[in-house]
Formats: C-alpha cells, structure tokens, sequence
C-alpha cells in the first residue's frame, strides 16, 4: 500500500471547510492552542496540503518564527506558497524522508495527514520527526478519532483503517506523551515531547 497523494488543492479545500460545517478557523485554532505554539519557533508542517494550518501557525509563531510546510503533491505545495506570508516556506517532501538538518525545529504539527501514511511507514515518520525536532521539542498529531457511528465510518473509511495517533508508537520512537484530546466528534489530538 502507498502514501494517499492529493493533487485537487481547491477541491480539498472545498471538501474540509464542508467536514467541518464552517466551523474549520475556530477547530484549526484550537489545533494551534494545544500544540503551544510560541513567539520565535520553528514548526514543521507534515502534509501541509493547503496551508491551512500552516497560516494559523504562522500567526501563532511572530515574531521571529518561521513555519515550513512539507506535502508529498507538488501541486498543494504550489497553492500553499500562493497563500501564505514570507515567514513560511514550502518543499515537496515525504514524512518519512524529511530533508532538514537534526533538531531544526522546535515544533512538528500534522493536521489530518498522517492517516495518508501507510501504517508499515509511520514508525519511520515519527522517527523523522523525532530526529528534526531540537530537545524538548513537541510534537502535535491532529487525525481522524475512528467514529463509533457507522454511516460516518463508511464516509472516512480510508482515514480509519487503522488508528493513525498510535501512543505505543510515538513513545516507540522516543517521545513522551504530554497531553491527548479525544473530546472532539472527528479528531483526536496528541501533544508528545521529544526526550
């Protein structure tokens, strides 16, 4: 099985905003308050798509910060760099082959995109992040919370195969978990820190 690739930039767009019954901004702005994002920080994007998450970070990081966006579509990487600030840089690039030197950032965030890993691959990506990620540096997975309703499950079955924040998994790969959120009706968010 391979990575899931996006190529429709306006049509995902179109399709979240749906999801999230125009309710995105303020969701993606509770995703930036759990990932403690600050002023001067370096924060990668896995999956950045259309850097929807990524402006908010943006915003979250000035003074000084900087956000780079990485997505395996060549074609979101060109409409994330058509929408946000100078203080954000974009890259085609896989989760399990980030280009970055070690500890370059001091937060890793993805949002909705670490389901598109195949599941043999995320040990490797969130070794990745560990490794680009400064000491005490924090990692910050927003997916999709498998839904007990079934008709929803049928919707986002690609998303649900198998749970994609797995907690043995990212304290396999050497992080500490520092805080989980289960109480939203999709997603699930895990805030882990880098030991």
């Amino acid at each position: 099985m391979s990575d899931v690739v996006i190529h429709q930039a306006r049509l995902y767009d179109i399709a979240a905003g749906a999801v999230f019954l125009g309710q995105r901004s303020r969701v993606y702005d509770r995703i930036v308050r759990h990932s403690r994002a600050r002023p001067g920080e370096r924060v990668l994007d896995l999956g950045t798509g259309t850097a929807y998450l990524a402006r908010r970070m943006a915003a979250a990081v000035r003074p000084g910060g900087r956000v780079t966006g990485i997505d395996p579509s060549a074609t979101m990487v060109r409409f994330a760099q058509r929408r946000v600030a100078a203080d954000a840089e974009f890259r085609v690039a896989r989760a399990q082959e980030l280009p970055f030197d070690d500890g370059s950032f001091d937060l890793v965030v993805s949002c909705l995109a670490f389901h598109h890993v195949t599941p043999d691959d995320r040990p490797l990506a969130l070794a990745e992040a560990y490794r680009v990620l400064a000491p005490d540096g924090r990692l910050m997975l927003a997916d999709l919370r498998p839904p007990r309703n079934l008709v929803v499950k049928k919707v986002f079955r690609h998303g649900l195969e198998s749970n994609p924040v797995d907690d043995d998994q990212v304290t396999a790969a050497g992080f500490e978990l520092v805080a989980r959120d289960e109480s939203w009706p999709l997603l699930q968010l895990m805030l882990a820190r880098r030991i």
